[in-house]
């Protein structure tokens, strides 16, 4: 679906809202502290009111979002000693249709676009999935790609609990994430959506 790609003025208006409606959204994130094992740092911490940084917005369910004056947060994550990266976002949405409908509309593809990427994908597919006690929908995807002689690996899973979906992207070069150690950063993560 085309879409305009965002300016100044919308990046500015998607801060504007309700603040408790933004703590809400950061308070669905983990946090740094919690993450298991050593040398973690945060990349990023942003929270946007749906539906108006893109124009118009690439689903109805954001539109819908928006108008309810939701807030999707973002939070990034790097450990330099595994050259691993971690991405979680939240998207608490208008209503529980609109979350299954995310869970359908959400992307495939586990890398983000890039124009300055110039390596290949080798892999790319829809795993089984999860099986996660608790979570009312969930689907998982990997991608290997290479570049300049380098392979890294992106892990991404989509969970729905009630009105919200969080989307996690687990990237490291070299080789890709554990069962084990998605599985201890989803159990953190899910942890938050009880709140």
């Amino acid at each position: 679906m085309p879409y305009e790609s965002p300016n100044n003025g919308r990046l500015l208006r998607a801060q504007f809202g309700s603040r408790k409606k933004k703590q809400k959204s950061r308070a669905l994130l983990l946090s740094l502290t919690e993450l298991p094992g050593a040398g973690w740092i945060q990349l990023g911490d942003q929270v946007m009111r749906m539906g108006v940084l893109i124009k118009p917005p690439p689903y109805e369910w954001i539109a819908r979002a928006g108008k309810a004056g939701h807030f999707s947060a973002v939070r990034m994550f790097e450990q330099s000693s595994t050259q691993s990266a971690l991405m979680v976002q939240v998207l608490p949405l208008a209503s529980h249709e609109d979350a299954l409908l995310a869970m359908s509309d959400l992307d495939t593809q586990s890398v983000i676009e890039n124009p300055n990427f110039h390596g290949s994908i080798l892999e790319e597919r829809e795993l089984p999935r999860p099986n996660f006690p608790g979570i009312e929908s969930a689907r998982s995807f990997v991608t290997s790609w290479g570049e300049n002689g380098q392979v890294a690996f992106t892990s991404s899973v989509h969970l729905q609990v009630g009105f919200v979906v969080v989307a996690l992207r687990f990237k490291r070069d070299g080789n890709p994430w554990t069962d084990d150690e998605m599985l201890e950063i989803l159990k953190i993560q899910f942890s938050k959506l009880k709140v």
